[in-house]
């Protein structure tokens, strides 16, 4: 066989091995899921209830200012300020949580529950739990963004005691949203929260609803300077999806 043989029958086997990976890449692009990418992104806040105004901060410092809906509207009246005074609609505020909900995928998803877990209990906030944002279950068409928001006042009254139950200093608590497919996504950062109430501030605190459902208590108490939670869930029988969302 002369080189030019030689030479001609490596170009073609170069260009065979070519067009085979690029249909190997093409049928794995084909066979990327079209089923649901959910992205879920905790942020921190506050509403002005009179205006229904929500400002999310989010953990890579981005920063949004929105109009978000009350879910049950009230007639309730506004006083007249005195003279001077600063109007009610510009300070009355609540602190919340909110949780920011995505659907990324090419096919419709269903929001089923949302859900706090932290290593000693996990629970699940009730419709009282705030004024503004989405109703669970709820549908997201693809593109469509769902916002769950939380007061964090008597959360934080409700925690406070169950850290102080077990001797608690601080702790991580996640958000989980479970799909209607039965999938769980957690939020891209989970809170640090800390028993930093005075016993005089806690004695002077009504009684509040203890109804939740008590998981073992774990040993990994103490906070680690990583993102993922540090302790191991019990294993479940449903599919973990991936949270899209971007740091």
């Amino acid at each position: 066989m002369s080189k030019g043989q030689i030479f001609f029958a490596i170009i073609t086997a170069m260009i065979a091995a070519s067009g085979l990976v690029w249909t190997i890449l093409s049928w794995l692009r084909a066979r990327k899921p079209d089923g649901p990418m959910i992205a879920v992104q905790l942020a921190t806040g506050e509403i002005y209830d009179q205006q229904d105004q929500l400002i999310a901060n989010f953990p890579n410092g981005n920063r949004r200012n929105m109009h978000v809906d009350k879910i049950q509207p009230t007639n309730e009246k506004i006083s007249r300020p005195r003279k001077g005074a600063p109007h009610p609609r510009d300070v009355s505020k609540q602190p919340v949580n909110a949780i920011f909900v995505q659907n990324r995928g090419k096919t419709a998803v269903s929001i089923r529950r949302c859900e706090y877990l932290t290593p000693i209990l996990q629970f699940e906030p009730q419709r009282a739990a705030s004024r503004w944002g989405d109703v669970l279950p709820k549908r997201l068409e693809p593109g469509d963004e769902a916002i769950l928001i939380h007061e964090r006042t008597e959360m934080r009254v409700f925690l406070n005691g169950v850290m102080r139950d077990h001797g608690v200093a601080q702790m991580l608590m996640l958000p989980v949203v479970t799909l209607g497919t039965g999938h769980e996504v957690s939020a891209n950062i989970p809170l640090v929260i800390k028993a930093d109430m005075t016993d005089d501030e806690f004695a002077a605190v009504k009684n509040f609803d203890k109804e939740v459902k008590l998981e073992p208590p774990n040993e990994f108490l103490d906070v680690p300077k990583r993102r993922r939670l540090p302790w191991q869930r019990k294993p479940k029988k449903t599919l973990i999806a991936r949270n899209f969302a971007e740091d």
